[in-house]
């Protein structure tokens, strides 16, 4: 049975004044040093039913959350197993649990041991994070240990410069020059790579510095970091000479497909050992032509201009706009006004990530959510994305015929979330942050921001993989403003290039945070030319998605960077105005429905005929 049909079961039966019980995964730290996989929620309208249940079972009446529309208790362990196993068959039907005669209907089936009392309800307080062990990496609430021989998904290699060295090549074959590709090559590229073992850092430090003439290492989260500088073709043979060793196979993975995520590397790495490093490391689904994704219908186009996700948030407590747009109407009048103002697609968010805010159950958020997103995929011709990490929200979602699943947690808070996706054929935003949705780090903490981020941004990706999430539906976002400080964003808006290693679009959501009133020194409302400024930046480092609020004057924004970046051709029209008389020749066009350029080709389909990854 899905999630969304046992939550409508078990809520019918609850608001019946029946004693019903949910199950939700939960991944949380309790007393005694264990963690909780799930959180089992008994609930019951009838309020002094729900409060004899308990008192079998040594549950005070106070310990009932009112949180939500219906009364309940929160429970965890021992006696959450035993209140799944009594409730589940009355609440499922028959086989979903243990059944007990009598025991759906209230009647005395034995009180639990002591020890389980100190189990009440109400969630626990997540414990203080555990101490760095030798290898850790952010997680949830903190860091986690990880095991000293990094698995070969859990190295990752990140590009740190220079940036600028695909713009200038590209920007020369614009100029009629197609040999300047060669000119990619002659550049010294720089990558780090990290987590690996002093003694394996060391070596292949010694490796490539006798190949390309620079690298070093230093201690990283408890193992150690690799920095190597050298030509694409220098860097391609290391990949390949490091794949053919054991110890050494992952960094050479890692620094293969980092490789790739760089323009014009084809003709770089198709000679020596770099062959053998492509097809080890296998294609990234980084678009290096223009590239049309489906969505479940729906599609988008990538590596032809930064694309614009329009924010609408129908929760009354947002940090931007909440109780703006919480009615459907306003929601989606807000939604046609964005598509028109130049957005590309909606993310559409019913829970505040605002630490401040009120975390609604399930069934509050879906009553928020499912009646716009219901009009929207009606009324509203672009991409539907929906800002959730709980599985049974996207179901819904996704059954009501949304397309992308934009998960703030990067698939770590709800194991079954990737499953629902691959299932539904949903394209999947990958998120970082350090916490959890509802707890997020109040002190955030980083051994190297960036790495530590695309460390925890690849593991959210392998998830997604193993889940059987299509690669190029995958897009990353680095978490502006979610459990980190004001100069952990700014190092992630300066090292924005760093993240496409990963070999997977890029968003970028910096859209009036924190970050920006803190440099500015300016409230919400009035943070919109910082947003600009990050939007102009993400443009020039590559990214492939803004998520903003304010889509006119950002659309506006990324279509001139991209101009100055990307080159624009004029449209088979013409120009508008006459740039030596200033005459308007033409009627001016809405921003979100520019034409093709003349002579521009249809973007490529993955599968059709090449792979999804081209150099």
């Amino acid at each position: 049975m899905r999630l969304v049909e046992q939550w409508r079961r078990a809520l019918e039966r609850a608001r019946r004044g029946q004693l019903a019980v949910l199950r939700q995964p939960w991944h949380r730290p309790v007393p005694g040093g264990t963690v909780a996989p799930y959180l089992v929620k008994v609930l019951c309208a009838d309020e002094g039913r729900l409060a004899a249940w308990g008192t079998r079972y040594g549950l005070p009446a106070r310990g009932i959350c009112h949180h939500g529309r219906i009364p309940h208790y929160d429970l965890w362990g021992p006696l959450a197993e035993q209140a799944w196993a009594e409730l589940a068959p009355a609440t499922l039907g028959d086989g979903a649990g243990a059944s007990r005669p009598g025991a759906a209907d209230g009647q005395e089936t034995g009180r639990v041991a002591p020890s389980a009392r100190s189990r009440l309800s109400g969630p626990p307080r997540p414990s203080p994070a555990p101490a760095p062990g030798p290898v850790t990496q952010p997680g949830q609430g903190g860091t986690r240990a990880m095991p000293l021989v990094p698995e070969p998904d859990a190295v990752v290699a990140v590009h740190r410069g220079p940036w600028h060295a695909g713009p200038i090549a590209a920007r020369l074959v614009r100029a009629g020059w197609p040999g300047a590709t060669a000119l990619d090559d002659l550049w010294r590229h720089t990558f780090e790579i990290a987590p690996l073992r002093p003694e394996v850092a060391r070596r292949l430090a010694h490796q490539a510095a006798a190949r390309t003439g620079f690298a070093t290492w230093r201690p990283y989260a408890g193992a150690a970091s690799l920095l190597v500088a050298g030509s694409v073709t220098e860097l391609g043979e290391l990949a390949g000479r490091w794949l053919r060793q054991e110890p050494e196979r992952p960094a050479g993975r890692a620094l293969a497909r980092a490789l790739q995520s760089l323009p014009f590397t084809a003709a770089a790495m198709s000679r020596g050992d770099g062959p053998a490093a492509l097809g080890v490391a296998g294609p990234v689904p980084l678009a290096r032509q223009p590239l049309r994704v489906d969505f479940r219908g729906r599609s988008l186009v990538f590596g032809e201009r930064t694309l614009i996700m329009g924010v609408l948030n129908v929760t009354p407590d947002s940090f931007s706009d909440g109780g703006r747009y919480n009615a459907p109407d306003r929601a989606v009048r807000r939604a046609l006004e964005m598509v028109a103002e130049g957005a590309d697609l909606i993310d559409v968010g019913a829970e505040s990530a605002n630490i401040a805010a009120s975390k609604p159950e399930l069934e509050e958020e879906l009553a928020r959510l499912m009646p716009v997103v219901e009009r929207l995929v009606r009324e509203v011709d672009v991409p539907i994305s929906i800002d959730t990490y709980k599985a049974p929200v996207a179901e819904a979602a996704l059954q009501a015929g949304a397309h992308i699943i934009n998960d703030i947690s990067g698939l770590h808070a709800d194991p079954g979330l990737a499953a629902v996706c691959a299932r539904y054929g949903a394209g999947v935003v990958v998120m970082h942050l350090q916490g959890h949705p509802r707890s997020l780090a109040r002190e955030p903490r980083y051994d190297d921001v960036v790495l530590d981020i695309a460390r925890y941004l690849q593991e959210g990706v392998a998830r997604a993989l193993a889940a059987g999430v299509r690669p190029e539906a995958i897009v990353v976002d680095p978490g502006i403003g979610v459990g980190k400080r004001t100069r952990h964003n700014l190092e992630i808006l300066e090292n924005l290039g760093a993240f496409r290693s990963l070999g997977y679009p890029v968003l970028l959501g910096a859209s009036r945070t924190s970050v920006i009133g803190n440099v500015l020194e300016t409230p919400i409302g009035d943070r919109l030319e910082g947003t600009l400024a990050t939007t102009a930046l993400a443009v020039v480092h590559g990214a492939d998605m803004v998520r903003v609020h304010d889509v006119r004057a950002n659309a506006r924004v990324a279509r001139m960077a991209d101009a100055l970046v990307r080159g624009w051709d004029e449209p088979a029209d013409g120009w508008p105005f006459d740039a030596v008389t200033g005459h308007q020749r033409r009627p001016l066009r809405e921003l979100g429905r520019l034409p093709a350029a003349e002579g521009e080709r249809e973007p490529r389909t993955p599968g059709a005929g090449s792979s999804a990854a081209r150099s």
